[in-house]
């Protein structure tokens, strides 16, 4: 009787659900940028070469990896750098100087499509073929919060800028650390120009748009190498 009663007592129990097979589940997450959604600007150190030569006569100007990034056309990131030696890491040895600090801006051909800019983001579109970029550079010394800036505009058929004197500036910083240099929001170009000649909104210059990418190198001549 106490066997079939038990027998029972499961069967019943079964029925009512008081029993529950458990399955252990593991949730997974996928996390993805909203349409139009802006990244967090992140930057990866890149090896510069190494110059040659002792310092003074005979050392080429430092010359850095050629940076690829999207546009920031939103008004609301100006002044946000692009390019910091300071977030790259460069050797604070490289960025030390009495006098002379010269930077030369170069442009690099537009991106290809499905390139990976430097903050890891792919270039999903063909970027308008621009021949000029036009933006704003600036630096200071090291811990400071005050910058000196200079505008630059590359040349359509060389594709370096003119060089950026900061050296001359009669309100040059004086340390006896090192430079900071940044290359800053917005970065415009002859893109849409070249694209719709003569539209009062893109010529001579627009904003490169979030959508385009663009790519350009920094270079640097100081009391101890060549000048450019």
């Amino acid at each position: 009787m106490k066997t079939a009663f038990l027998i029972l007592l499961i069967s019943a129990l079964t029925l009512t659900g008081c029993f529950e097979t458990k399955t252990n589940k593991r949730s997974t997450k996928t996390t993805t940028n909203p349409v139009g959604a802006t990244p967090t600007p992140s930057y990866t150190y890149y090896p510069y070469p190494t110059p040659t030569g002792t310092a003074g006569p005979g050392r080429p100007p430092y010359t850095f990896s050629p940076v690829v990034a999207h546009g920031l056309e939103n008004s609301a990131y100006n002044g946000t750098y692009v390019w910091s030696s300071e977030a790259m890491n460069i050797p604070s040895s490289v960025m030390q100087t009495d006098v002379k600090f010269d930077v030369r801006i170069k442009k690099e051909s537009p991106p290809a499509k499905d390139t990976i800019d430097d903050n890891g983001v792919i270039c999903h579109y063909v970027s308008f073929p621009y021949t000029k970029l036009k933006g704003t550079v600036r630096i200071k010394a090291a811990g400071s919060s005050v910058y000196k800036s200079m505008a630059f505009e590359t040349n359509a058929t060389t594709g370096y800028s003119a060089i950026l004197r900061f050296g001359d500036l009669a309100d040059f910083p004086q340390t006896n650390g090192y430079y900071v240099i940044e290359v800053i929001t917005p970065i415009s170009s002859n893109g849409g120009c070249i694209r719709e000649p003569g539209h009062p909104d893109v010529c001579p210059y627009w904003p490169v748009p979030r959508t385009e990418c663009y790519s350009f190198s920094v270079e640097l001549a100081t009391d101890y190498t060549n000048s450019f």
